[in-house]
C-alpha cells in the first residue's frame, strides 16, 4: 500500500474545533505532517486492537476462574 500522509488542514480544523489556539494548532501540524502517514496510523490501531483483545481475553480468563471457584464453594 503507498503511504499517503494525512490531512493536516483536517488535523487543523480538529485541534481548533478542540479548543487550541491557533499558533499551538499551526505548530503541531507543522511538526507531524512530515511523519504521520496512513500506514504508520493503521499500524497503530492495529497494535492498539490487539492491546484491547489480550485484555479482554485475560478478564475473561479471570471471570471464568472466578466462576469455578464460586461454584466449588457452593457445592
Amino acid at each position: 500500500m503507498a503511504a499517503s500522509t494525512f490531512d493536516s488542514r483536517e488535523a487543523y480544523h480538529r485541534l481548533r474545533e478542540g479548543g487550541m489556539d491557533e499558533p499551538a494548532a499551526n505548530a503541531v501540524v507543522e511538526i507531524l505532517s512530515p511523519f504521520v502517514t496512513q500506514d504508520i496510523l493503521q499500524a497503530e490501531l492495529a497494535k492498539s486492537q490487539l492491546r484491547i483483545i489480550s485484555f479482554v481475553a485475560a478478564l475473561n480468563v479471570g471471570v471464568a476462574t472466578i466462576a469455578v471457584a464460586v461454584a466449588a464453594l457452593v457445592t
